[in-house]
């Protein structure tokens, strides 16, 4: 991939656009390769910023090489019941899995009624997914 790294100063209020030039080899295999661009606050004075500005930020795009079947993101094992009484805990959990040809990451949220918010835990989960 063309440029493997883009750095660049952003002013305020301004934007970036650039094209990045991928290059797929004749002898891939045909499926979904899953491609990650990844932001990072870098340089002299990143430090000085709060963690939340340090962040990486990231946004991935898939790539379809011919006909591929399957799916980029499945369910393997769906959720079972809980029944959870008051004062004991409970542990939800599922397995998910991919057919991509690359590794992805995920992230479940843990969606609940207002109110109960503060007996949930982790609100959030995130997982690397193999290829």
């Amino acid at each position: 991939m063309q440029p493997a790294e883009l750095p660049y100063v952003l002013p305020p209020g301004e934007h970036l656009e650039a094209d990045v030039v991928l290059r797929i080899p004749s002898s891939a295999e045909p499926g979904l390769y899953p491609l990650r661009a990844e932001l990072a606050v870098t340089g002299s004075g990143a430090d000085a910023l709060p963690p939340s500005w340090r962040q990486v930020v990231e946004d991935v795009r898939t790539v379809t090489v011919g006909e591929p079947g399957g799916h980029l993101l499945k369910l393997v094992s769906e959720p079972q019941a809980v029944d959870v009484k008051a004062g004991e805990t409970a542990r939800l959990s599922m397995t998910i899995g991919t057919d991509a040809l690359a590794g992805l990451t995920a992230e479940a949220h843990l969606i609940s009624p207002w109110g109960t918010w503060e007996w949930m835990g982790p609100a959030a989960a995130g997982v690397e997914v193999p290829a």
